[in-house]
């Protein structure tokens, strides 16, 4: 320890020197997104046009501003300060991914960086759905497309019957993005029963550099489905409603449909099931429902989709774990480089300061306090989710775009130790570290435009 320095400023003068130097090695292009070793980088297409600084000397008053009002609000002012951040958040990304180059709808009807839109318009839900293996098999179905889940293409048919315009139909995407912020916010609330880490949480998931990265590919939807399931599972354990777990059981279908990879948070809701048993909120009864009803939604919601429009999501399943395993062959992803590349790809793309933050959370948890409160099973069953997740080598490769899901609950470990640490500076480095990080490098990287090296 310092002589005359707490740790906790200890703490703060470490994480606001860790961003400045983050963010001049990114202003120098020492970092690297992807992996060199791993024949996959997101490479560096101009330099940091420091003119460009402009419009955030500005808005990052703003947002302090609004940290401030945050700080400030009571319990009447809690809608105001949730539409506050929403607007704050899409500022901030509109602003940014106006110095990237292409627009929303050149990138949403790009045949090559957003397959779903292309194929979406070539086939009807009904024929996509009965003859998805067929069409897989015919190689009717380009890159992402033929690789996924169909639920991604079913989501653009259903922007396709809203509007026709790709462009409306990005802005459509940057909109449940950045909504996803609520959930975030109710997800904590109801985790934690406290309204200051409920909004830090939110306010950090907005700022989440990644999201602005891959806008407005699919996977900046993905956290929408894993927080809804959790969310659906806190409102039962709190109310014994069980029309929550119904509701549950089809909103892990429709994630199934969509990307199955947020199932590994299913960690997570064995925790706070554990948490609340450990505190007598709920019963074994209770547990065996919050099991066995869900299943049951699944598999009659998979059955009847099967039967009506016959949608087979094992036969799909297997399909695109099978196309994973010789991508990773073809594209000479090896294990050993990306089991650590992937986590190093992940904090990155999760902003370097909450990532930061996260590690240090890790180490001051107290453990030995009370090992099973709500706060320490939540980082031990997200950090476990993390690393299974990393340690089964499915993905190999853009772990910063396909991990966005995992970023928005690193958000709620983060918030979690700035509202504990109960000094409001914390934030204030954080966010200012994570909207220059995302303006430097989304500026300066082309992630819509990887390259094997």
């Amino acid at each position: 320890m310092i002589p005359g320095l707490s740790e906790k400023n200890l703490i703060k003068a470490f994480l606001a020197v860790s961003a400045v130097i983050f963010i001049a090695a990114l202003l120098g292009k020492f970092i690297v997104f992807g992996s060199r070793p791993g024949n996959w980088v997101y490479p560096y297409i101009s330099s940091f046009d420091l003119s460009r600084l402009a419009p955030f000397l500005i808005f990052i008053p703003l947002v302090w501003l609004g940290l401030r009002a945050t700080h400030a609000s009571g319990e009447r002012e809690e809608r105001s300060v949730i539409i506050m951040w929403l607007i704050l958040g899409l500022a901030c990304q509109y602003l940014v991914m106006g110095l990237r180059g292409p627009s929303l709808g050149q990138l949403v009807a790009d045949p090559v960086i957003n397959s779903y839109y292309t194929v979406s318009r070539r086939f009807g839900f009904v024929e996509l759905a009965r003859n998805y293996l067929q069409l897989a098999a015919s190689g009717r179905l380009t890159l992402h497309a033929f690789g996924n889940m169909p639920g991604k293409v079913f989501f653009y048919q259903l922007l396709g019957a809203v509007t026709a315009s790709p462009a409306a139909m990005g802005h459509i995407i940057v909109v449940i993005s950045a909504s996803a912020g609520i959930l975030v916010y109710s997800v904590t609330k109801r985790l934690f029963g406290d309204r200051l880490t409920a909004a830090y949480a939110m306010i950090l998931y907005l700022f989440i550099p990644a999201r602005t990265y891959f806008m407005p590919a699919m996977n900046t939807v993905t956290p929408v489905f894993p927080l809804v399931a959790l969310l659906l599972l806190l409102i039962y354990l709190q109310s014994k409603r069980r029309i929550f777990l119904w509701l549950l059981g089809a909103a892990c279908y429709l994630m199934f449909v969509f990307e199955p990879l947020p199932f590994v948070t299913g960690l997570i809701w064995a925790a706070v099931i554990v948490s609340y048993y450990r505190e007598k909120r709920i019963g074994l009864k209770d547990i065996f429902y919050a099991v066995a009803i869900p299943l049951v939604s699944f598999l009659v919601l998979a059955g009847a989709a099967y039967l009506v429009f016959g949608i087979n999501i094992p036969a799909a399943f297997d399909l695109i774990i099978s196309d994973m395993n010789n991508s990773h062959v073809n594209l000479s992803r090896g294990y050993s480089v990306w089991v650590f590349e992937n986590l190093r790809n992940f904090f990155f793309g999760a902003g370097i300061a909450q990532a930061l933050v996260f590690f240090i959370y890790l180490a001051k948890a107290g453990w030995k306090k009370n090992f099973f409160r709500m706060e320490n099973l939540f980082l031990l069953s997200f950090t476990a989710a993390l690393l299974i997740m990393d340690l089964s080598g499915v993905i190999r490769a853009e772990a910063g775009r396909i991990w966005i899901f995992m970023m928005a609950f690193l958000q709620i470990a983060a918030a979690r130790f700035c509202a504990s640490e109960k000094d409001r500076s914390f934030l204030y480095i954080i966010v200012t570290a994570a909207i220059l990080q995302t303006l430097i490098s989304a500026a300066t990287v082309g992630f819509l435009l990887p390259f094997r090296v």
